[in-house]
């Protein structure tokens, strides 16, 4: 669902990109549990739609909530966490926030070297 969502945005068809988006998210939020990787991945996703669209807020807000869960679920050195930093990293720079986006990054390659 959400390649379609991502698809109907890149052609401008933004109000069915919009509901397809409310859909999905019913669906997942419904049938998953709020630590589910299914659902982890789905927010992710979710998150680069935000992203492509200049929504950075949101694609932040919901890259934290992921990160938070990951962390939460499968521990703060899971193998998740640093793509995790560093897409979070690819927002904070986009918001303009360099020290955070910094901050991120040197997390990211700490978890991925030791």
């Amino acid at each position: 669902m959400l390649n379609l969502a991502g698809t109907l945005g890149r052609l401008g068809r933004e109000d069915e990109q919009r509901e397809l988006i409310d859909r999905a998210s019913r669906i997942f939020e419904e049938r998953f549990e709020s630590d589910s990787p299914d659902l982890i991945r789905f927010l992710d996703g979710l998150a680069e739609i935000f992203y492509e669209r200049g929504d950075l807020t949101e694609a932040k807000r919901i890259l934290d909530q992921v990160l938070q869960t990951r962390e939460r679920v499968y521990g703060v050195d899971s193998p998740g966490v640093p793509q995790n930093l560093a897409t979070l990293a690819r927002v904070a720079r986009g918001c303009e926030e360099h020290a955070e986006a910094r901050n991120l990054l040197e997390r990211a390659v700490r978890l991925s070297t030791d």
